[in-house]
This record gives structure tokens, C-alpha cells and sequence, in this order.
């Protein structure tokens, strides 16, 4: 992969998140938390899931050469504005 392929999907990513968190917005609290049978259970779950695997263990192996020792089924980030916040801001530090 070059470089401009890698900036790219990384504005890609960021895009996506974003339209992810705009249809968010619109999901009741209930329906965030409810066991809906994903494997992560929620969408909360699942949504932590992104940002332990996305930021947590990814971008600390490209950025600081560590792989930290958590769980990918961990909960980082319970309140949803907070999560959705911190899952844009962990798409935008992929930015060259």
C-alpha cells in the first residue's frame, strides 16, 4: 500500500464514522443498550468494540509501537455521546 491509498481510506474513515454518528443520533437509549444478539450484544458493545480495536490496539501499534493487553470485548466508554465523540476523534487521528 502507498501512502496515498493509506490517506484515502484514512478520510474515508473519518467520513464514515461521522455518518455513523449523525444515524446514531436518532436511536433511542434503549435501543443503544438492548441485547439485540450481536455477538457484542449492543450497540454500545459493538461501538466500544470499534473503538478498543480501532484505537486502543491499532493505533497504538502505527503511532507508538505498543500493543497494549485488553480485551476487545472491553467496555472503555459507556455514556453514547462521550463514545460516539471519542470514536471521531480516534478516525481523525488517522489523518496524515
Amino acid at each position: 500500500m502507498n501512502i496515498h491509498t493509506f490517506e484515502l481510506w484514512a478520510r474515508y474513515h473519518l467520513w464514515a464514522t461521522h455518518r455513523l454518528s449523525i444515524s446514531l443520533h436518532a436511536v433511542s437509549d434503549e435501543d443503544f443498550l438492548k441485547d439485540c444478539g450481536l455477538f457484542l450484544k449492543s450497540i454500545l458493545g459493538t461501538l466500544n468494540h470499534l473503538l478498543v480495536a480501532e484505537h486502543e490496539l491499532w493505533f497504538s501499534r502505527f503511532s507508538k509501537g505498543e500493543s497494549p493487553a485488553i480485551a476487545l470485548n472491553s467496555v472503555i466508554e459507556t455514556d453514547r455521546h462521550r463514545l460516539l465523540e471519542r470514536l471521531l476523534q480516534s478516525a481523525g487521528q488517522w489523518q496524515i
